[in-house]
């Protein structure tokens, strides 16, 4: 399970390195801004962004996500059980979003790829194939592990 929860968090890695440099320098500000970073916000904002900016929008981002996960739990409590399935994917809306929030970053920075950022984001693509695959061959549940693997060698070997 840790290895699972590291390898999805990972994704913040590179986006908290593209926005370090539009933080605060004061620490205090500088770890609240960096400890409300999400991927909503990532999507949200753009490299001409001040700190003030990027307050406002994590900022309300955070607390709308708070406000929602609170919400939420409370009336997840008032679902019948007997209207869950076991089979039922409640991740794949998340996955969704997610993977959309990825297009509009991408489809913004087009413009300035190379033919090194081309390749690398055919090799990113071909990791989706992949991933996709994975998910046909071992499941929904089995496949994130060897998908991380064969994503992180595939990009790290297009990135050199």
């Amino acid at each position: 399970m840790l290895l699972l929860t590291a390898s999805i968090n990972s994704r913040y890695l590179p986006i908290a390195y593209v926005s370090a440099s539009r933080l605060p320098r004061r620490p205090a500000p500088r770890a609240l801004l960096a400890h409300m970073l999400g991927d909503e916000a990532y999507a949200t904002e753009t490299d001409g962004d001040t700190w003030e900016s990027l307050a406002i929008i994590r900022g309300s981002l955070f607390i709308t996500w708070v406000v929602a996960g609170v919400v939420g739990a409370l009336l997840g409590g008032m679902i019948p059980a007997n209207w869950l399935a076991a089979d039922l994917n409640l991740g794949f809306p998340a996955s969704v979003v997610l993977m959309y929030l990825s297009v509009s970053q991408l489809r913004a920075r087009l413009p300035r790829f190379g033919a090194a950022h081309m390749r690398l984001l055919l090799t990113a693509l071909l990791c989706s194939v992949v991933a996709v695959l994975l998910i046909i061959l071992l499941g929904p549940v089995y496949f994130w592990i060897p998908s991380v693997l064969i994503a992180t060698f595939m990009l790290s070997r297009a990135w050199t």
